[in-house]
This record gives C-alpha cells, sequence and structure tokens, in this order.
C-alpha cells in the first residue's frame, strides 16, 4: 500500500473492541479487536493478528494478519501474511500469500481499472 499523508482520514477498531453491524468509512480502516456483519471503505484496510471478523469485506488494497470468515472484494491489491486465516471467497486485482497464512475458498482475479480495459480492445 501506498504512503499516507497526515490529512487522510483513519478509523481503528482497537483490540478490546467487539463491534456488530455494518461498518461503512471513507478513509483507512484497521482492525484489530471483534467485528460481525460488513466492513465497506473506499481506502486501505489493515486486520490485526489478533483481530477475528466475521464480514463480507470490501476495500481499496487490505493486509489480512488476523482471521476473516467472509468473503472479500478488493479492488487493488491483497497481501495475507504468515498465520493470516481466510474462510470465504477473495475477488481482487492483485493476490500476496505469504507461507504460513491458510486461504480456504476460491480466488478471482479481477481487473477493475476500465481505462485499462477499454485501451486493452
Amino acid at each position: 500500500m501506498k504512503d499516507k499523508t497526515p490529512n487522510e482520514s483513519q478509523t481503528i477498531i482497537g483490540p478490546s473492541v467487539s463491534v456488530e453491524g455494518n461498518f461503512t468509512g471513507d478513509g483507512d480502516v484497521i482492525v484489530e479487536g471483534k467485528l460481525k456483519g460488513s466492513i465497506n471503505t473506499s481506502h486501505d484496510l489493515t486486520i490485526g493478528k489478533n483481530a477475528i471478523i466475521e464480514a463480507n469485506i470490501s476495500a481499496e488494497n487490505a493486509i489480512i494478519y488476523g482471521q476473516i470468515t467472509g468473503d472479500l472484494e478488493i479492488k487493488g491489491n491483497l497481501e495475507l501474511a504468515k498465520n493470516a486465516k481466510i474462510n470465504g471467497n477473495i475477488s481482487c486485482k492483485s493476490l500476496n500469500v505469504e507461507a504460513g497464512s491458510i486461504f480456504n475458498g476460491q480466488c478471482v482475479m479481477k481487473q477493475y481499472d476500465t481505462e485499462e480495459i477499454k485501451k486493452s480492445e
């Protein structure tokens, strides 16, 4: 993920926090706690190593260190770090999987930039 400027907003769900419901944000989101429902951000998402997520997820880019049960739709790059556990389907533009991560589901690689699709036709 790209470097952030200090003015970009960021939401952090800390390790002691448990959230249930549909979470929507316009800035970067970091989840270290528990979340059940859905996560939708137009920016980057980081799931911490102790996070437990039961949600469908939509984000620009994502790095996963923790556990997710649900489907992920990532428009850009998805990174599964060591010890990440995904039980669900993945849709992304690019996928990096570190040794030690677990992924149970289907993966579809998509081209999300419509300008690039038009140029290739």
